[in-house]
């Protein structure tokens, strides 16, 4: 996907199966409403149904917020990568953070007797996707990867 000049997505922007569409995302109040806007004028173009699309934007949501909040210790000075790629029936969303990294393995779940505001959007991301999984960042940082499959159209 090319995104014009003005950096916006267009509404008549087609993912094309194997061509990955990038961005660099400056981090500020605006940022997840903008990643998600982004990705998902992706995702409206391939196959999904109206509850993989909303599954989709709900975890890429959870996801940039979390990058925002956790993975950017310099605040707006920080900047999110945001890389997507349809291919082979896998629509895989990449969102990589400037952090110090994170470690999944060493949270615990959420337990309802616990409840408290915030601590559940990895959980959730988990049963939204078919796929994630938190990989170190060459440099630096955490990239949250995403994965849902879908049917090509023929």
């Amino acid at each position: 996907m090319v995104i014009p000049s003005s950096g916006q997505p267009t509404e008549e922007m087609q993912a094309v199966e194997g061509q990955p569409s990038s961005f660099h995302i400056k981090v500020d109040q605006g940022t997840v409403r903008e990643v998600r806007k982004r990705v998902m004028v992706f995702a409206r173009s391939l196959s999904f149904s109206p509850s993989a699309l909303g599954e989709i934007e709900m975890a890429v949501g959870e996801a940039a917020l979390n990058a925002v909040r956790h993975g950017s210790p310099l605040g707006q000075a920080n900047v999110l990568h945001v890389h997507s790629q349809a291919l082979d029936g896998r629509y895989v969303i990449e969102i990589t953070d400037q952090g110090c990294g994170f470690f999944p393995a060493v949270l615990a779940a959420p337990v309802a007797e616990e409840m408290k505001s915030g601590g559940y959007g990895l959980w959730l991301m988990r049963g939204l996707m078919d796929e994630i999984a938190f990989v170190p960042a060459p440099e630096g940082g955490t990239t949250v990867r995403l994965v849902k499959r879908y049917r090509p159209m023929s």
